[in-house]
């Protein structure tokens, strides 16, 4: 069964710059780097932490989950079926990864972190995660839709950003097949 991850999403495209319309929805932060065409079919491994409000989500959160290198680590935090995407509550206090989760998943080699939130940090540490995240070949895809329809933690993704050349995210769709 196919399950699309990504946001469906009505705007009024001519009250966007392309800049915004590169991160609007579920989009792929590229940070001017090219995307590697091996990580668009993958191995999807999620991570449920949908409880986890009052703090930063740490290894010890999901290491029990095998990690390969080129994997796409999935966080379902619940948060997009909480708050209404687009809007101000949905962009301030989300779910965040700690400093040492991005370290421990930048040591496993993973390929994609993909999240239904606007992104694996606040906003304040929002471009200098993803920055640090892409020197070390780490990618981040976020505002993942559907995630509670994933009936597996592992199964096969796929991830298909837009060609577009000197733009710091790329809008893509994103597909489970579970």
């Amino acid at each position: 069964m196919l399950i699309d991850l990504t946001l469906k999403i009505e705007l009024d495209i001519n009250s966007k710059s392309v800049s915004d319309l590169c991160h609007y929805g579920t989009h792929y932060d590229s940070m001017y780097v090219d995307y590697d065409l091996k990580k668009c079919v993958t191995v999807g491994k999620l991570v449920t932490v949908e409880e986890i409000r009052d703090r930063q989500i740490i290894p010890e959160d999901f290491n029990s989950i095998g990690l390969n290198e080129g994997d796409f680590l999935i966080f379902r935090t619940g948060w997009l079926k909480e708050k209404t995407f687009g809007t101000e509550e949905y962009s301030k206090d989300y779910p965040e990864l700690a400093d040492s989760t991005i370290n421990y998943l930048i040591s496993k080699k993973v390929g994609l972190i993909g999240i239904d939130t606007p992104a694996i940090k606040n906003a304040r540490d929002h471009i200098k995660a993803d920055i640090y995240c892409g020197k070390n070949n780490l990618f981040i895809v976020e505002n993942l839709a559907n995630l509670e329809l994933i009936n597996k933690e592992i199964f096969k993704v796929y991830c298909f950003p837009l060609n577009l050349q000197n733009v710091t995210g790329l809008p893509c769709r994103v597909v489970a097949e579970v």
